[in-house]
């Protein structure tokens, strides 16, 4: 009876076995899921605290170009009433730096260093809400480049040769010799001093500007362009603090 039983008895074994090697085997998968879920969260909260602090520079980047902007805006309107309206000339060396300064610009670029890499990655994927997704990706997809390079070539190819060939050169080389046109927006015309303009010298520029056929319509063009370019990217402000908002948030409840 008990040569009967033992088939029975190794079955019961190799039965056991498999059931134990099985539940090692389920147990080990899992182990390895929480582990990829842990990765991936922590991957995840990394990804934010990149974005929210590329939205806080794009903030501060964005806050500084308005600021140009509504400066020129208003610098322009100056620079009118000088020219066309014989208004009062309060300080010759400031009017002329402002001349000048309000055809120049930098071009606003919001970084795009941890959007790249989350897209050239694939990495999104790991953030599993679809509204910050598409938050994300509204955001970084607005570029509104065909502005920047109109406003840049009013700038540039309008307003700024006739200014540039008003002014004498020896201040234009002051100017630029005391100024890092590349340190911010409103580099070029606040708070930089050159020497007394002499009487002579702001005669010839205001004779050379009133005497342009075209320099009435670019001062206008420009002083039009400064306030869209403030007003646009008041808006791209707005839409970097409501994404950082929603970004905190939602790191907060995590």
């Amino acid at each position: 009876m008990a040569d009967d039983n033992r088939p029975l008895k190794y079955a019961r074994y190799a039965v056991g076995e498999i059931v134990l090697v099985v539940i090692g085997i389920l147990i080990a998968l899992q182990i390895n899921t929480w582990n990829e879920e842990r990765k991936s969260k922590k991957a995840t909260m990394v990804y934010m605290d990149r974005l929210i602090d590329d939205l806080k520079s794009d903030t501060i980047m964005l806050s500084d170009h308005i600021q140009s902007a509504v400066l020129k805006n208003q610098f322009c309107k100056q620079i009118k009433k000088v020219v066309h309206q014989n208004a009062i000339i309060q300080d010759t060396n400031a009017f002329v730096i402002k001349l000048q300064g309000v055809g120049r610009s930098l071009r606003p670029s919001v970084s795009t260093n941890t959007i790249d890499d989350l897209k050239s990655t694939g990495n999104l994927k790991l953030v599993k809400e679809i509204e910050i997704t598409n938050s994300i990706r509204n955001y970084y997809n607005f570029s509104p480049d065909w502005w920047f390079e109109e406003y840049t070539d009013q700038l540039v190819n309008g307003y700024l040769p006739i200014v540039v060939d008003a002014i004498p050169m020896h201040i234009h080389e002051e100017i630029l010799s005391r100024e890092n046109i590349l340190l911010t927006p409103t580099a070029g015309y606040v708070g930089k001093n050159i020497s007394h303009v002499n009487p002579n010298d702001l005669e010839a520029i205001l004779t050379y500007l009133k005497e342009n056929e075209d320099f009435d319509f670019q001062l206008k063009r420009i002083t039009r362009s400064h306030l869209v370019q403030a007003r646009l990217l008041t808006g791209l402000k707005d839409n970097a603090v409501s994404l950082l908002n929603d970004l905190e948030q939602w790191k907060a409840e995590k």
